[in-house]
């Protein structure tokens, strides 16, 4: 059996008392309650000692049930002492705090004795203490006391007061950034700004947060100054929650927060690179553009086939290498594609859409609303009237679906292409740097108008300019002529209208609106020989009859019309094909000046009877020659009351007429003496080889931009409304006929009718890829109105194409997305054009210098693909021709998806 000490103690003394010698300090104890009278526990030897108890309690052990408390909340304290005890005081770090810590119940539970208290969160904790913060956590420390008085102090540990907090988030400052980085990896790492956080009253124990679901996905400790270090989220940039935390569990979700991919190729050069990025030459002997993921899989490409991918790196060369290590970086290194130039006769054709998407490098603003019946040449609008700018094509006028007037009056539309601001803007009418009108000794009283009256199937020219002298005197820059055309009422007019300038060089006196020259020049030779509208137009710049007879001849600006609604098989002999001189080249009193007359260009082969002839016909197409400005082209049309029906019908014949001086008599100019210069005017059927357009009307035709090939597209035949695209090189021994083949699968702008198609003959020697080139215009597309634009040529251009990823599907279905891109050209970049798909076409971007930061201001959910990827294309401005060649180049291209 097993005693315990109080046994021993009680056997102790009976011992003693039937005489037996115990000695008490041999009794072992845990505390002094074990020993008899006079002995007290020596804890530390374990056995009772006789004397006083005089042995400090000590703290063998502290522990609480948690680290932090909140806000009026409770913690649980156990400790065990080495004897019995009572409290006496709980002990805070006051000259820290300053506060009451609380209230302490101890229990005891055995020996050694342990006891458990209660804590309750001091004032400290929702903030009113001396120092509200929850930076330094409270350090406690328990004074206890024996029954014989003896003390006893320990330190319990340390408790963090969780400080109640109003917190909040500025969501704009907030960003999560997914982009690829130059050691191959692609993170996406969030950040916050200075200022985005805030938390009263300090910014201790809070963070933001990056969840996914209820999965914790990374998260930094807010700053001193409300912004957050970027910590990276191991998660795409979907399904991610932004969460503002305070350890109390206070919780603010972030919403609206700044969200950005970006797109580049940047770590494309180190292998294993995790950036899903691709670039590829697509470069290829057609001009044609395909949608881009056949192009990817099935080209054409350099080697006709798929093209192959760029690989990861290969040598530089003349700082250029064609790999990744070439778009990764801006370091001067530039992956490109090349042609060799191609052989003049061996070329192919291909349409390019050149529809600009407005950004913020540009001026182009919304596009002309679709239209017929309206008029549309490559006229330059003189750089006197709009800052210093020409446009390569000019539109005026037009109805829209409804039949209504398509602008405002007077509306002149300009289409740019050119890399310093491109797209279609609108110039200003009206300038004055005076009262107006003001006085002119040169012309009639009657000055500028508000607005011509003309609003559909106007004819338009290019009327020229006129540097008079000797100063003081009047000079005219005129940019734009328009002639005839239907009213509001929709009646056929006979006016001649000039947009332009009026500037007195005795003073400066600037004028710059629009003119009726019918009324300003005043007669009836200064309008159209008939009411008319609907007619083909086209300009040029030809020798005109000079009233010194024994001078050379002098040249003369000259608009040309043919048919229209105001022709008839009884005037068609006469006024079937109308020419307008408006200018005069000359300067000083020697020079003709203005004019703006009026004359039949018609000849005995306009006549209905002719067989062949040209005969009263509607639906002709009409050009101005871009190499022999003299001439005047007509195909087509459709024939009628002729008189013989063997005669009439849809054609496919194709005339010139030509505009020269001759002597009467005959002999120079310059003219003999006693002769005199007069307008010769001839017509005759041009002889061209091979098998030729099938018979049509309403058919576009103009020049190419090496001035020597005539373009025929569309039109309608017997069998309907087609959008075939025909060539002549009239330049060639031999002019023959060759229709032009599509690949299969290229973007194309299909059959349509009502089109204006208008070559580059003021372009000029330009870096956009306008040169070489014709543009096609709007039209009608199974009864639907177009207003789209499209590039042709047979000449081709070195392109890369590239596939850049967001790694978010459907993100272009974002309404708050926006765009923002940055071009590090390389040498040869410059002018290169970027295109980005949208889904059904390519549209123009950019047309890049060295270094060009801008954003898409519209159309940007259209450019990112429901894959989630953009498909850029980049080529080259100049395009191959024999002995020339500009290669598509670029030194790292960058785009950024951005949205909340």
């Amino acid at each position: 059996m097993q005693l315990n000490m109080g046994q021993v103690w009680l056997a102790a003394v009976t011992a003693l008392a039937v005489g037996c010698s115990v000695d008490p300090a041999k009794f072992s104890c845990a505390n002094s309650g074990e020993c008899p009278s006079g002995y007290y526990c020596n804890v530390s030897a374990a056995h009772c000692a006789k004397g006083a108890d005089t042995t400090a309690p000590t703290l063998l052990a502290a522990s609480w049930d948690k680290t932090s408390i909140q806000p009026s909340g409770t913690a649980t304290l156990t400790f065990t002492t080495s004897k019995p005890v009572a409290l006496a005081t709980v002990a805070p770090e006051t000259a820290i705090h300053n506060v009451n810590v609380g209230t302490f119940t101890a229990v005891s539970s055995g020996a050694p004795d342990t006891y458990t208290m209660a804590f309750t969160a001091p004032s400290v904790c929702d903030g009113s203490g001396a120092n509200p913060s929850d930076a330094a956590p409270i350090s406690i420390s328990l004074s206890f006391k024996d029954s014989a008085g003896n003390a006893g102090t320990g330190p319990v540990g340390r408790l963090t007061c969780d400080v109640r907090k109003t917190i909040g988030v500025a969501a704009s400052k907030v960003q999560l950034v997914r982009a690829p980085y130059a050691d191959g990896t692609v993170r996406t790492i969030v950040t916050a700004a200075p200022g985005a956080v805030t938390s009263t009253p300090s910014f201790a124990g809070v963070s933001l947060v990056a969840m996914s679901g209820a999965i914790p996905l990374g998260s930094a400790p807010v700053g001193g100054d409300g912004s957050v270090e970027q910590f990276e989220v191991a998660s795409a940039p979907t399904g991610v929650t932004l969460n503002l935390m305070d350890r109390t569990g206070a919780s603010v979700v972030v919403t609206n927060y700044s969200q950005r991919v970006v797109m580049n190729f940047l770590g494309k050069d180190v292998p294993g690179s995790h950036n899903a990025g691709q670039a590829f030459d697509v470069s290829a002997d057609t001009n044609a553009m395909f949608p881009p993921l056949t192009w990817i899989t099935s080209g054409p490409s350099p080697t006709g086939g798929a093209p192959v991918e760029l690989p990861v790196s290969s040598p530089v060369t003349n700082g250029v290498s064609n790999s990744y290590m070439g778009l990764a970086t801006a370091d001067n290194v530039s992956a490109q594609s090349s042609l060799a130039p191609q052989p003049d006769g061996s070329y192919t054709y291909g349409f390019e859409p050149a529809n600009v998407v407005p950004t913020t490098l540009n001026f182009a603003s919304a596009p002309p609303a679709a239209r017929a019946s309206f008029a549309a040449g490559a006229i330059s609008v003189n750089s006197q009237y709009t800052g210093g700018r020409s446009y390569a094509i000019t539109m005026f006028g037009g109805l829209d679906a409804s039949g209504a007037p398509a602008d405002p009056p007077g509306t002149i539309w300009v289409y740019d292409p050119s890399v310093s601001g491109y797209g279609w803007s609108t110039v200003q009418v009206t300038t004055s740097t005076n009262t107006s009108p003001f006085p002119s000794t040169s012309y009639s009283s009657f000055f500028g108008l508000t607005a011509p009256a003309v609003r559909a199937g106007a004819g338009i020219g290019y009327p020229g300019t006129y540097n008079c002298s000797p100063s003081p005197c009047y000079t005219v820059n005129d940019s734009l002529l328009i002639a005839g055309g239907t009213d509001i009422s929709g009646t056929l007019t006979d006016h001649l209208f000039v947009y332009g300038e009026r500037l007195y060089t005795g003073n400066g006196a600037r004028y710059i609106g629009w003119y009726d020259e019918t009324k300003e020049f005043g007669g009836t030779a200064n309008k159209l020989l008939v009411a008319n509208a609907g007619m083909a137009s086209a300009s040029s710049y030809v020798p005109w009859p000079n009233p010194t007879a024994t001078s050379a001849n002098n040249f003369a600006y000259v608009t040309m019309l043919v048919g229209g609604q105001g022709i008839t098989a009884s005037n068609n002999a006469t006024a079937g094909c109308q020419l307008v001189n408006s200018i005069n080249f000359g300067t000083g009193p020697s020079g003709l000046g203005p004019q703006f007359s009026v004359q039949s260009c018609a000849t005995a082969e306009w006549a209905n009877a002719a067989n062949p002839g040209i005969g009263f016909r509607t639906g002709e197409a009409f050009a101005s020659s871009q190499s022999e400005n003299t001439k005047f082209y007509l195909f087509g049309g459709n024939r009628q009351n002729s008189g013989s029906g063997g005669i009439d019908g849809l054609k496919n014949d194709l005339w010139v007429g030509q505009v020269t001086t001759v002597c009467n008599p005959a002999g120079g100019p310059p003219c003999a003496a006693g002769a005199v210069q007069q307008l010769q005017i001839t017509w005759s059927q041009l002889a061209v080889a091979g098998t030729p357009p099938s018979p049509r009307s309403g058919a576009q035709m103009t020049f190419g931009g090496d001035y020597r090939h005539l373009l025929i597209f569309g039109g309608t035949d017997a069998t309907g409304a087609q959008g075939d695209l025909w060539d002549i090189d009239l330049g060639a021994a031999t002019p023959t006929w060759r229709q032009l083949s599509l690949a299969a699968g290229a973007v194309s702008p299909g059959a349509r009718t009502g089109a204006a198609f208008v070559g580059s003959s003021y372009l000029g020697f330009v870096y956009d890829g306008s040169n070489y080139s014709a543009f096609l215009i709007g039209g009608s597309q199974s009864g639907q109105l177009s207003n789209d634009i499209w590039k042709v040529a047979h000449e081709s251009a070195s392109r890369l194409l590239m596939v850049l990823s967001t790694g978010v599907p459907n993100l272009g279905l974002n309404p708050n997305l926006t765009l923002s891109y940055s071009l590090f050209p390389g040498t040869n970049f410059l002018r290169s054009i970027v295109y980005v798909w949208d889904g059904q076409t390519w549209r123009e971007v950019e047309q890049g210098f060295n270094f060009t930061t801008g954003s898409v201001v519209s159309g940007a959910g259209s450019l990112v693909q429901p894959d989630g990827n953009m498909y850029v294309l980049v080529e080259a401005a100049n395009r191959v021709t024999t002995g020339f060649a500009t290669p598509a180049s670029v030194d790292e291209i960058e785009f950024r998806a951005d949205w909340q």
